[in-house]
């Protein structure tokens, strides 16, 4: 099994931002969503208020989100990964479809993945969460 522990869903115009946790397993990809994320804040030169602000807001939120994701990793140990897998913005993907459905763009940084159940653009949180992904692809190409 190799598991992708953060990966992050921009928000779009009405959807919020999720993190989501990839587990690659012989029978298939579980694409599991572990709560809201966090919006990016780029750093600007000059020191606002707003900036203040908004550095103290994503600092709360980042924190709340973390416990969330906690819980719902407990959860997933409790429940199973079947069980955890009817969740809401939650997906299996099967073996035989993951090498159409699955592409990572190097240049981007991103995985997309296109398939029937779902289109998602995940983004990984670090750099450790990336060497996964690659890892991930890899597997998936030695597999076919």
């Amino acid at each position: 099994m190799i598991a992708v522990d953060k990966c992050i869903k921009k928000a779009g115009l009405i959807q919020r931002a999720r993190t989501y946790r990839l587990e690659l397993h012989p029978e298939g990809l579980y694409v599991l969503c572990l709560g809201n994320a966090t919006g990016e804040f780029r750093k600007f030169r000059s020191y606002t208020l707003e900036k203040y602000m908004a550095e103290k807001a994503l600092s709360y939120f980042s924190q709340k989100y973390d416990q969330e994701h906690e819980a719902a990793l407990n959860e997933l140990k409790l429940l199973g990964l079947p069980a955890f897998a009817n969740r809401k913005h939650t997906y299996f993907l099967p073996a035989q479809s993951l090498n159409s459905a699955l592409s990572l763009n190097t240049q981007k940084g991103f995985m997309q993945i296109r398939d029937p159940l779902c289109k998602l653009k995940l983004y990984p949180k670090t750099m450790e969460d990336y060497h996964q992904l690659e890892k991930l692809m890899s597997e998936l190409g030695s597999t076919s």
